[in-house]
């Protein structure tokens, strides 16, 4: 439980950062596939956890649920610094950028 709430105070962050990088005409569509993204693999992390967790209890290896668990995340995390976003994002996200930069000056 204690891990899960750690998880969930990374969501706002996630969803500011992925919603600022969007065209102001696009944050909808990607506010609900991060929902999508949520929901699904809230139904789907503990069937395919519940079933790692029942195989290894039962070969008395206990560990290495966690230890498999730890190896995904541990790939994830390195995933997260090496992958680059698609250009085609970048450029959204500069070009939102300058709208801003030309708004926020506004008529001298």
């Amino acid at each position: 439980v204690g891990g899960m709430s750690f998880g969930i105070m990374s969501l706002p962050a996630i969803r500011s950062m992925l919603s600022a990088g969007a065209h102001p005409s696009r944050q909808g569509q990607v506010l609900g596939a991060i929902s999508i993204m949520e929901t699904v693999s809230a139904v789907i992390t503990p069937l395919v956890g519940g079933q790692l967790w029942a195989a290894t209890v039962q070969a008395k290896r206990a560990p290495l649920c966690f230890v498999m668990l730890g190896g995904l995340m541990i790939v994830a995390g390195l995933a997260s610094f090496f992958l680059r976003p698609p250009a085609r994002f970048d450029a959204q996200a500069q070009s939102c950028t300058q709208e801003a930069r030309v708004e926020d000056s506004g008529p001298e």
